[in-house]
């Protein structure tokens, strides 16, 4: 997976208090008043920071440095490498003392240097944990890159109040470029899309797709499972041979109130996340599955474009041109070259360098 990440990683954290201002909440109680004022504040802080850095945001934040790495997070917008950091751990929602975790990162992924300012958005919140599972040294010699690997936990099932979200990982990447790729919890991720990534273990993984796709295999298997929008996908991962299990044996339709307060308003691109499959669509979609057809390019619309799925999942997505902008010569003929909108390059660069 090495060829995969080219990590450049912008994380804020808001462990953002409210002390004073809970007097204010309505009956209701705090919660939807800490839920709005950790993403307004998420959404201000920390814009300086620069790629393969971490900005930290208050001081509930539970972060471990790499061995003979140090750094200090003591006020709010303290800046260290990514390459420091070990573990970092999120709270969860506080309502007594009106804290809650949001983080905001953009990573390169497998994007390479020739899209400056394209990047893969991560937005963490509540109760979430990362390992970073690269070393310095490994990133020295260029067997991986920052933070190419990481476990990942989060709280299941605990928001607190219809306007907060379950706790968990959401991942965007930027427009125009094929598919990105990363490892969480030994399994290989490629998308090209918006996903939800929840884990109650290192050993579990559950996966929902509001736009686009994504592409689930693990280094040890050669099984790969196609997740598309509107579809959720759970796994166990066994311990001994890090295989995966589906729970349920298939993906199935999403519940669309589980996902309606997710902090998609930090994103760096809007979405219109899609619709639950319904039942004669998503037999459909399984019986194309099972027969071993790409789930994609259908007539009915109902799939992402061929361009749009991952290529180990039967896609056809833009390949990255080599440093000549040529095509690499070990593309294949039916990929044509990802050709990113001027405008876009030009946004994001600008966004960072501010």
């Amino acid at each position: 997976m090495k060829r995969y990440l080219l990590i450049s990683f912008m994380l804020v954290f808001m462990m953002v208090g409210f002390g004073g201002v809970l007097a204010d909440a309505d009956e209701g109680g705090a919660c939807p008043f800490i839920v709005e004022t950790a993403l307004q504040a998420a959404d201000e802080f920390c814009t300086g920071t620069g790629r393969n850095q971490i900005c930290y945001g208050n001081v509930l934040l539970d972060a471990t440095a790499q061995e003979q790495a140090t750094f200090s997070f003591e006020q709010i917008g303290d800046i260290t490498d990514v390459l420091n950091l070990a573990s970092l751990r999120v709270a969860p929602m506080n309502e007594e003392t009106g804290e809650w975790g949001v983080a905001i990162a953009r990573l390169q992924a497998n994007l390479p240097d020739t899209l400056p300012g394209q990047n893969v958005t991560f937005i963490i919140f509540g109760d979430v944990e990362l390992v970073n599972q690269v070393t310095p040294e490994q990133v020295e010699s260029g067997e991986f890159t920052p933070m190419q690997s990481f476990y990942l936990t989060t709280g299941i099932g605990d928001a607190r109040c219809r306007e907060a979200p379950e706790s968990g990982l959401l991942v965007q990447t930027p427009r125009g470029v094929g598919e990105v790729s990363f490892v969480l919890n030994e399994v290989e991720i490629s998308m090209g899309s918006t996903v939800l990534f929840q884990a109650a273990t290192s050993h579990n993984l559950d996966v929902t797709v509001l736009e686009g796709s994504a592409a689930l295999r693990t280094r040890r298997d050669t099984s790969v499972y196609p997740v598309v929008a509107g579809m959720r996908f759970s796994m166990n991962i066994t311990a001994d041979d890090w295989r995966i299990v589906p729970v349920p044996e298939l993906p199935e339709p999403y519940e669309l109130a589980r996902l309606e307060a997710l902090p998609l308003s930090l994103l760096d691109r809007p979405i219109e996340v899609r619709q639950p499959l319904e039942k004669t669509e998503f037999d459909a979609l399984i019986e194309r599955w099972e027969a071993g057809e790409a789930l994609c390019g259908d007539e009915a619309g109902l799939l992402p474009a061929c361009e749009n799925l991952p290529a180990i999942a039967g896609g056809t997505p833009c390949v990255f041109p080599d440093a000549d902008g040529k095509r690499p010569p070990d593309a294949a003929p039916d990929r044509p070259l990802c050709e990113v909108p001027a405008d876009d390059n030009d946004d994001a660069d600008d966004s960072d360098s501010t």
